[in-house]
């Protein structure tokens, strides 16, 4: 997990992911969606890093339509277990801190939320 830093614009952040790439894969291949195209100085800067580095984009969307495809009953039964888990999560913890952080109109981090 890395914690964003605004003061540099996240360049450290993005040198940290870009070593980590660099490690994978021999730091050949970025996975992507195609369909979702994104704008933004964040990305902007992203794909600079990532394309000076010589990586190339692969289409990932074919990989991802499979993992959400329609699962037999086995897969159904272990999907709902887990949306159940996330309910119960939810409900008995972190709608509580939301609410409390919306409420006393606090600034509150994901890192502060998920302790």
């Amino acid at each position: 997990i890395l914690i964003r830093n605004k003061a540099d614009k996240d360049s450290e952040n993005l040198e940290k992911l870009n070593k980590i790439l660099k490690a994978s894969n021999q730091g050949t291949l970025l996975g992507w969606l195609p369909k979702d195209a994104q704008k933004g100085k964040f990305i902007a800067k992203w794909n600079s890093i990532w394309q000076q580095n010589g990586m190339k984009a692969v289409n990932v969307s074919i990989g991802f339509g499979r993992v959400l495809s329609v699962k037999d009953q086995a897969a159904q039964k272990c999907t709902q277990t887990a949306a159940g888990f996330a309910a119960v999560v939810f409900k008995n913890h972190l709608q509580s801190e939301i609410e409390d952080a919306c409420d006393q109109q606090s600034k509150i981090t994901h890192e502060q939320l998920s302790e």
